[in-house]
Parts: structure tokens; sequence; C-alpha cells
């Protein structure tokens, strides 16, 4: 009985859809960048949609006018960077540490 209370994958799937595309249309609502698309698209050859959102990154980041916010690192998930299980393992302090220090110790 618990399986079929379950939603199925589609439902899941259609869920997942709606709140990456709504979040999309939130964000071009706020006229911080030029509109963007906001449709769903397939993960490379995968079967997963996504919403691609290093798009919005991108173009949030190009609006950074301050040139000592520029220089910051990105901050976010790892995975949004890499697809590299042995980078992602592994703690990577150094990079956090660099970024709570700020620019005096990135040189």
């Amino acid at each position: 009985m618990t399986r079929s209370l379950r939603p199925s994958l589609g439902v899941r799937r259609q869920g997942r859809t709606s709140a990456y595309e709504s979040t999309a249309n939130l964000h071009n609502d706020l006229a911080l960048t030029p509109p963007l698309a906001t449709n769903v698209r397939h993960y490379f050859t995968r079967p997963f949609q996504v919403i691609d959102a290093t798009r919005f990154v991108g173009a949030l980041t190009a609006t950074i006018s301050d040139p000592v916010l520029r220089k910051l690192p990105p901050v976010g998930s790892i995975d949004q960077y890499v697809d590299n299980t042995d980078l992602t393992d592994r703690n990577n302090v150094d990079r956090r540490t660099r970024y709570i220090a700020g620019p005096a110790v990135w040189e």
C-alpha cells in the first residue's frame, strides 16, 4: 500500500518542472537581467529535465559592477562548477578559507 501512495516518477518530474519554470519566471519578473528562457531542457542526452541555472548565474554575475565583488570567487554547490567525484568527495577547505579571508590572501 505504501508504494501506491508514492507519487510516480512522472508526477515528481512534473512537479520539479513546474517549480523550475515558476522560479525562472519569478527571476524574469524581477527584471534584474534581460529575460531568460524559462523552459526546462534535457540534461545532455540523459532523460532529466533541468532549468540550466548557469544561464541565470551568468546573467546575474554580468550585472555586478563593483570591482571588489567581481573579484570574489563564485560560491555555491561545488557541483555547479565541477563534475569530478575525486574533487567533490574531499573537503575544499583551502578554497573556503581563501574566500572567507578575502582578497588579501588570494595572491
